[in-house]
């Protein structure tokens, strides 16, 4: 190779370092978004979200220069998906600022405003190619309401067979025993759809009879594989209303039952196989729940089975758990046997993940635990009661801070353990 065509190699390398040989066309693939009739450089990309973040903080000049220059050497950067959303404005919009980050967790229980909206946060999220995470409890997961009504769906239409445009879903027609439903063709026009089904089933009324039949129109939305402008991507409708099949299964299996994990589960994971249809990106999700839960530890195993053949088959009941990894939660240290009970499930099927709480919550409280002393004193408190290690967060903050801690954050940093947060190890 001449010395001119090794400078073409490295110029096309783009800035990347040379022992990163799948950093181009990741880059390409990801987060560089199309120009006219060229793909933005990694310094277009650069540009562009400095510029963003310009808009977005008040940074300092220097400050500034700092992150440019740790960004161009590859030393630190921000989300992968500010550098998709960073500096096109779709992260400005109202219900948009999900889409700069990279993945969030929340708990599922209802939401005193919105029963099933936790739900609907968590479709909503993963459309904006964010990944999604959600701690399942037992004690949480039993106060929605019961599913007291059974749902018939109906297609109406098919996408595209409107040219008025409609983005807002809404109802109609509702009688007794019919509603009729006109999907919005936008995300959250998707999102409310969704959870629409939930609220229909367990809503209390007397004038909704026992069994509803649900009309689904869905003439107004994108035909397939359109692209969806200012975030990117393109439309997937036709995953969305076997999509919403599927909702409707799980809701006649639970109809007169609490909830469970794996209802939970199923539930997050449907909305988790539309979002991925569309190529917003792998829909990365982690489910957890507490170790103690026999039911969410065995939720996946055999999802695959093999038959007299040797052909591999999915349980299709349960194939939308596919897009989730589960992990166990241990409130207490975690024995040797655990631990390699564990591994070696990871090893053979990339499942089995487990988190220890009390260190979780440690790294993730490292601005009043400064130190692995204090970390340490926390996790032995904890480990006595989760009251114990409530008191201590409340005793560091007050020492670093010297103000109260005011409840609602002292409730929110005792329950950080959601994904596993990965603050600093101190020592």
């Amino acid at each position: 190779m001449t010395n001119q065509n090794k400078e073409e190699t490295k110029l096309d390398r783009d800035g990347f370092p040379e022992n990163a040989p799948t950093a181009l066309p990741t880059f390409y693939r990801t987060y560089s978004r199309k120009q006219g009739s060229h793909r933005e450089t990694g310094a277009d990309v650069r540009k562009r979200g400095l510029q963003g973040m310009k808009d977005l903080g008040n940074y300092t000049p220097e400050e500034l220069d700092l992150i440019e220059t740790y960004w161009e050497q590859y030393k630190s950067m921000p989300s992968g998906r500010w550098q998709w959303i960073g500096g096109t404005g779709f992260a400005d919009k109202p219900g948009s600022n999900y889409s700069a980050y990279n993945c969030t967790s929340v708990p599922i229980l209802p939401w005193a405003e919105d029963t099933w909206g936790v739900f609907g946060y968590n479709f909503d999220t993963l459309m904006q190619g964010c990944g999604s995470g959600a701690t399942i409890e037992k004690e949480n997961i039993e106060k929605f309401p019961l599913f007291i009504r059974e749902l018939k769906l109906h297609q109406v239409s098919f996408p595209g067979a409107y040219k008025i445009k409609q983005e807002d879903t809404y109802i109609d027609a509702v009688t007794s025993d019919t509603v009729y439903i006109a999907i919005g063709d936008t995300r959250l026009g998707w999102v409310r759809a969704y959870t629409l089904l939930l609220e229909l089933a367990s809503k209390q009324s007397d004038k909704l009879a026992s069994t509803l039949n649900v009309y689904i129109d869905l003439g107004y939305i994108r035909k397939d594989g359109q692209p969806i402008k200012g975030f990117g991507g393109v439309t997937n409708s036709y995953a969305f209303y076997p999509g919403l099949e599927a909702v409707k299964k799980v809701i006649s299996d639970y109809q007169g039952k609490p909830l469970d994990v794996k209802a939970v589960c199923l539930l997050l994971n449907i909305a988790a196989k539309i979002a991925v249809a569309g190529n917003v990106r792998r829909s990365a999700r982690i489910d957890q729940a507490p170790a103690n839960d026999i039911q969410f530890k065995e939720l996946k195993d055999n999802l695959y089975t093999q038959d007299s053949e040797g052909n591999w088959k999915i349980n299709l009941d349960n194939e939308a758990l596919r897009f989730a990894n589960h992990t166990r939660m241990f409130k207490k240290k975690p024995s040797l046997e655990e631990v390699r009970e564990a591994v070696e499930k990871q090893y053979y099927s990339s499942e089995g993940a487990i988190m220890y709480i009390p260190e979780a919550i440690a790294r993730a409280n490292s601005d009043i635990l400064d130190t692995r002393e204090k970390q340490i004193t926390f996790i032995e408190a904890y480990e006595e009661s989760e009251e114990k290690g409530k008191d201590y967060l409340e005793n560091a903050f007050l020492n670093t801070y010297q103000v109260q801690c005011d409840l609602r954050e002292l409730d929110h940093r005792i329950k950080r353990y959601n994904t596993n947060p990965c603050g600093e190890i101190i020592g």
